[in-house]
């Protein structure tokens, strides 16, 4: 579960005659990621002709499968899924269907460029309506005496627009506004000869030009046919889709299955870029999990007859398959979100699945919010379903995790403080609380995950002078910081304080001091001597190793800027619990001004009713806004202490996802008797 599955690198060697058969039998059981064969001796065998018939038809289905939609249907029982039988199987349905599909999209494509050019010729006619509704538009248009400009320009401009028309002008204009509008509608008349003088005016005033529509008569006349135009429109699309939708559930099944088995057929036909071939045999190289290497090797003597060599080796090159129990499986999503760890390093999802709800919780701190959004994820509301099942799972698991943290901080939809402590008002506890937690969390990142990763690489030399050392840092200077502070986690129910001193006493090494002081001390210095040591050891000139030596003491800030984010966790809790609160002062206020006078007499009682509906109908909405508001932000600030903080101490994420050889099979069923089937399956098309 700390590791990635055990791979092995796999190396087969079968006579050229099974080949269709092997890759039928892999392809199906979906177990091995082929590799591209290292040896340069053989030769490869590509079908370009046949694969790029066979991506133009994929192409074409897939197109198709779009514009008509998916529809849910029994998977489809197929027995033959040869390169032949899947041509002509794609090819017919294509001529049957193809021409239809083009026709219906062409129409609907028409429609919409019609409807979308009518609305903008309303749109302008409702403009110039606010100015003449009565105005001819065969009025308005240019003739060789004048022409007519029509366009908005901000309310400011318009006093110091028409003052530059008439001076420009000299009266010879005619303007009409509309009366009211951030955006005035102005309609202007000027001499045809002299209209180019209008565009330098309308660049100065903003002036936003709109053509006048070429159309003939009252405004209100053909706003009245374009209208009805609309309707006819509608009314056409409207039938269009009905017909499309009868033509989905009719042919969106098989087109769906066809497409799936067109892309099996490529898949397959592929994989002759990446196996080595002479003239009798094929050379297979890949990847498998170690627990399928049995699987394969009954899979390929059952393919080749026995005749086959398999070899299984273990490489640290090998790509990354997580392997974690469900209920820290939808945690994997968090992980990748950062990168795939590599083969050889800590899988970080069992500790991400234990620290993120926790951490997200304390950000909500309220019982109230955490049952309420665990209630709508699990709920199954069409709203919830926008987001995938596994991070509905995994965001109710923080919800609920949530509960039990506002039982002891936060209360219940901000009524009441919690059964430990009150963060708003005595928020010092709460602070000692996420302080301790980040130290803790970053000794678990450098302390437990980074001594695994390392104790699997066997780097023991960035065991001893890297993990170590900075645990050893870490747990002595931050024990001194609680010295210097008299720190006492008697509030966190820890019997224990603290001793006070002075900063110069704390760090002094010859200074007397009480025993804590001296153990912490002395684990400080060993740190910060392994560090030095480590740093020495690693440069290679004396610049470089004095370089190193330096930033080991001065890496010692990082830790500091690093514990001081989870602070962070403390002010989003805060923040949650003040609106939340702020939210119930508001609404009993309004309550005792707006039902209470009102609830002692029958005609006064219906006014209470209406404003405690009012509301209630306010409490929820902004519950709700608070809810979402604080669950994005815990969600985001939570992933940020797991990426930066705690990732950063041990966590590389550059691997390589297993991608394993696997045929789809949503929408159909190959039958058994077809794989297992001795005759000649031929994926290259011959």
């Amino acid at each position: 579960m700390l590791r990635p599955k055990r791979m092995s690198k796999l190396f087969a060697i079968y006579p050229a005659r099974y080949h269709n058969r092997v890759i039928l039998e892999l392809h199906e059981r979906g177990i091995v990621e082929l590799k591209e064969t290292e040896d340069k001796r053989l030769a490869k065998k590509i079908a370009q002709e046949e694969i790029e018939k066979l991506r133009d038809l994929a192409k074409r289905l897939s197109k198709l499968r779009e514009f008509l939609g998916e529809i849910s249907a029994k998977k489809m029982s197929i027995r033959n899924e040869s390169f032949d039988y899947v041509i002509k199987r794609a090819e017919k349905i294509l001529g049957r269907i193809e021409p239809i599909t083009s026709e219906l999209a062409e129409r609907l494509e028409r429609i919409e460029s019609k409807k979308e050019e009518i609305l903008n010729i309303i749109e302008k006619l409702k403009l110039l309506g606010e100015i003449c509704p009565e105005c001819d538009l065969s009025l308005l248009r240019s003739t060789e005496y004048f022409r007519a400009f029509f366009g908005r320009i901000p309310e400011e401009k318009l006093k110091s627009f028409g003052e530059d028309l008439r001076e420009t002008f000299a009266g010879k204009i005619f303007i009409l506004a509309s009366k009211a509008g951030e955006r005035r509608n102005v309609l202007v008349l000027v001499p045809s000869e002299e209209s180019q003088k209008l565009l330098p005016i309308f660049y100065r005033h903003e002036f936003e030009l709109i053509e006048i529509p070429p159309l003939e008569g009252k405004i209100d006349e053909n706003l009245k046919r374009l209208e009805e135009e609309l309707e006819k429109l509608n009314d056409e699309k409207e039938k269009l889709e009905r017909t499309k939708q009868t033509l989905a559930k009719k042919s969106s099944p098989e087109i769906c299955a066809v497409e799936e088995m067109v892309v099996n057929v490529l898949e397959r036909a592929e994989t002759n870029n990446l196996l080595g071939f002479t003239e009798a045999t094929v050379v297979m190289e890949g990847w498998i999990p170690r627990e399928k290497i049995r699987m394969l090797e009954k899979t390929l003597k059952t393919a080749t007859d026995g005749i086959c060599i398999l070899r299984e080796e273990e490489s640290q090159e090998a790509p990354t398959e997580l392997e974690n129990p469900k209920i820290v499986k939808d945690f994997e999503l968090l992980t990748e979100m950062y990168g795939v760890p590599r083969y050889d390093e800590v899988d970080p999802t069992p500790f991400l699945s234990l620290t993120f709800p926790i951490f997200f919780a304390i950000t909500l701190s309220d019982a109230g919010y955490g049952l309420a959004l665990a209630a709508f994820l699990l709920s199954g509301v069409w709203i919830a379903k926008i987001f995938p099942t596994n991070v509905r799972r995994m965001l109710a698991v923080c919800s609920l995790t949530g509960v039990i943290v506002g039982i002891f901080v936060g209360g219940c939809f901000g009524f009441g403080g919690g059964f430990w402590v009150n963060p708003i008002e005595n928020p010092i506890p709460f602070l000692k609380l996420v302080v301790l937690i980040g130290i803790l969390h970053i000794l678990f990142g450098l302390g437990i995950a980074g001594v695994i990763k390392d104790l699997l690489r066997k780097d023991w030399r960035s065991l001893l002078f890297e993990r170590i050392s900075r645990v050893l840092i870490v747990l002595g200077f931050f024990g001194l910081a609680f010295c210097i502070i008299g720190v006492s986690f008697r509030d966190l129910g820890i019997a224990y304080t603290f001793p006070k001193i002075e900063m110069f006493e704390a760090f002094n090494p010859f200074a007397t001091s009480p025993k804590p002081v001296g153990i912490l001390r002395a684990i400080f210095y060993c740190g910060v001597l392994l560090g030095v040591v480590g740093a020495l050891l690693k440069g290679e000139t004396i610049r470089s190793k004095i370089g190193e030596a330096i930033n080991t003491v001065y890496g010692i800030t990082s830790f500091v800027a690093d514990v001081a984010s989870y602070t962070r966790l403390m002010a989003l809790a805060i923040a949650s619990g003040v609106i939340a609160f702020s939210i119930n002062f508001i609404v009993s206020v309004f309550w005792g001004w707006m039902v209470t006078p009102f609830a002692n007499s029958f005609p006064n009682i219906l006014v209470a009713a209406i404003s405690a509906c009012l509301l209630a109908f306010i409490f929820f909405v902004a519950h709700c806004f608070n809810i979402f508001i604080n669950t994005l932000g815990g969600f985001i600030h939570t992933m940020r202490l797991h990426f930066m903080e705690f990732f950063g101490k041990f966590y590389e994420g550059d691997g390589r996802k297993f991608s394993p050889f696997k045929a789809k099979r949503k929408y159909t069923k190959l039958k058994k008797r077809e794989v297992n089937s001795k005759r000649r399956w031929d994926n290259s098309g011959k």
